[in-house]
């Protein structure tokens, strides 16, 4: 009995206003379920990632390397990614032994949930600035291949508009990342008492407290129409709207290859081609990236606008 009104309450907690709550909190176990074992996953996956990038980085930084603002937007891209294995892989650590099934495993402190959210706002952060940069990377490569032999347009095949144009996106990036760090609050949820069963002794002069997230007032104040349009333009600005635009960048793009390829009938152009061909294969080939994992991420987010409660959240 004890274990079914703990569910009851549960699920009247993720789904206040939904008619089949039990059903939907049971959804949220099996998702759980199936997702706890990516946090272990991810993990080990992030510090691959992690040297794996850092080489990349330092081969990209050769000057040798670094003659055009597609390698700086790539550097750009590069630390991106290097910041969010970090975030990845220290807010996993806290969680990595994390096991809502076993009673007798303490509580997060309430430092160890402070650096768990700002870790996850850092990562959304260079996430969102990595996307942009993608899209960017398009964008430069179809303005160096399309105006390449005018004038005004020379400056964008530049390495300082590369790192500029980066340092811009990261800026533009951050307003997104700070209001959603107030989505949530941090609370007191009482003092943790172990079962008896665990072998463990609460000391009662000194209680182990225990600390859970909850929406901020931000958030759900007048029926949450400000967590409402927040999530929704964050989830077009940060998701969909850049999976839009990089394929139709991509399609251009090719179509400029074409046209560059018909003028080059001249022996001497060979290498050039060659090299142009890898810069553009390149482009192509993480705009195929980008899209795969961020379009369902954004479809996600811009869903959150209609079902705004916890369990959905």
């Amino acid at each position: 009995m004890e274990t079914s009104t703990t569910i009851l309450d549960q699920a009247n907690y993720w789904f206040p206003d939904s008619e089949d709550k039990l059903f939907l909190r049971n959804v949220v176990q099996v998702f759980e379920f199936i997702a706890h074992p990516t946090i272990q996953i991810q993990f080990y996956i992030a510090i691959i990632g992690l040297i794996i990038t850092f080489f990349h980085l330092i081969i990209l930084k050769r000057k040798s390397i670094m003659t055009t603002s597609v390698i700086s937007i790539m550097i750009g891209i590069g630390l991106c990614d290097f910041v969010a294995m970090i975030a990845t892989i220290i807010y996993s650590w806290i969680i990595y032994n994390e096991d809502d099934d076993n009673p007798c495993l303490r509580p997060f402190s309430e430092n160890q949930l402070y650096i768990f959210w700002i870790f996850i706002n850092i990562r959304e952060l260079v996430r969102r600035t990595s996307t942009w940069l993608g899209v960017l990377l398009a964008l430069v490569r179809y303005i160096n291949l399309k105006f390449c032999t005018q004038t005004k347009f020379q400056h964008y095949a530049f390495p300082l508009y590369g790192f500029r144009s980066s340092i811009n996106c990261f800026l533009a990036s951050i307003p997104f990342s700070i209001i959603y760090y107030f989505r949530y609050n941090i609370i007191y949820n009482g003092n943790w008492n172990p079962p008896k069963d665990c072998g463990i002794v609460n000391n009662e002069t000194t209680p182990v407290p225990s600390y859970i997230q909850i929406p901020s007032a931000l958030f759900t104040e007048f029926n949450g129409i400000f967590g409402k349009i927040y999530m929704f333009l964050n989830g077009v600005a940060s998701k969909i709207l850049p999976c839009i635009l990089l394929p139709l960048l991509t399609f251009l793009l090719i179509n400029e290859i074409k046209k560059t390829d018909r003028g080059r009938m001249m022996t001497g152009s060979f290498m050039k081609k060659r090299k142009a061909d890898k810069t553009t294969s390149l482009v192509i080939f993480m705009t195929c990236t980008f899209f795969i994992v961020e379009f369902p991420s954004g479809i996600v987010v811009v869903l959150q606008v209609a079902f705004t409660e916890l369990g959905y959240l």
